[in-house]
């Protein structure tokens, strides 16, 4: 993957140089990814990181751990809690520790529901387990 030499994108975090500072994010602190134009930013708790890289890029490289719920928007699948409808009945997803909820293509909705569909079944799995 081509990088800036100030950018890194690493199995456990993602990093980047902000001004002076080298900054460092926790992969498992990532909420989501957004693109616009040619940055992608990525965000955490109270935190943004803006980088230089193809949003596809980071869905290649954190496949398992990411799901596209827009084609300019990558949420980490253990954070989404559920799905609902805006206004005018689009698609939206709310993120855990996101304030908004994000907008669902059409084209990505099957996958999010699957995603919810799996977090239902690993939980009813766990409660009949006696955790």
């Amino acid at each position: 993957m081509r990088l800036l030499k100030t950018e890194k994108i690493e199995p456990g975090f993602v990093e980047a140089r902000v001004k002076k500072d080298l900054v460092r994010i926790q992969i498992e602190d990532v909420t989501h990814f957004h693109a616009s134009e040619k940055y992608v930013t990525a965000y955490s708790a109270g935190r943004e990181l803006l980088f230089n890289v193809p949003l596809k890029a980071i869905a290649e490289f954190y496949g398992d751990r990411f799901i596209f719920v827009h084609r300019n928007a990558l949420v980490s699948r253990e954070r989404i809690q559920r799905e609902g409808r805006g206004r005018i009945s689009e698609p939206l997803v709310y993120v855990r520790g996101v304030g908004a909820p994000l907008a669902v293509s059409r084209r990505c909705l099957p996958a999010v529901r699957a995603v919810l569909r799996q977090a239902c079944e690993a939980a009813a799995a766990r409660v009949e387990q006696g955790e």
